[in-house]
């Protein structure tokens, strides 16, 4: 499943309704908001201009992006914006922070060896390896 990151840049949106079945919300006011897969949200914006805005949302692992236009006339576009930078996650973004004193070089008493598992393959002869070229 999928999270998208929604913003219309150069305005703010209120988000007065969460998952479109009355679920009222206190309203607040946000820059960029995070929906998921079925999800909805009602917001509201109030353009001070009269001009088109890009409607922006692109997924949480940056792969693309999905645009609309909101515009007082027909045929008005808006830039498109720069995506975000893809985020790198760590063990405490997951959830998992106190797993990071835990030592696991020292495996003495684990004995693996009844494990079976699959016997490494290698390259046949006839393929050359090469180092990947920097561009």
């Amino acid at each position: 499943m999928t999270f998208f990151d929604v913003r219309v840049p150069g305005l703010q949106m209120t988000v007065v309704q969460a998952d479109g079945d009355g679920n009222d919300v206190e309203p607040v006011t946000v820059d960029e908001f995070r929906i998921g897969v079925a999800e909805t949200y009602d917001v509201i914006v109030q353009p001070k201009e009269n001009v088109a805005y890009t409607i922006f949302a692109q997924p949480e692992d940056r792969s693309g992006y999905a645009r609309g236009t909101l515009a007082p006339k027909m045929g008005m576009t808006a830039m498109v914006p720069p995506m975000d930078p893809r985020p790198m996650r760590t063990m405490v973004d997951m959830g998992m922070g106190k797993m990071g004193g835990m030592k696991m070089g020292n495996m003495a008493g684990m004995d693996m060896s009844g494990m079976g598992g699959r016997k490494r393959k290698t390259c046949p002869r006839q393929v050359r390896m090469t180092p990947l070229q920097k561009e």
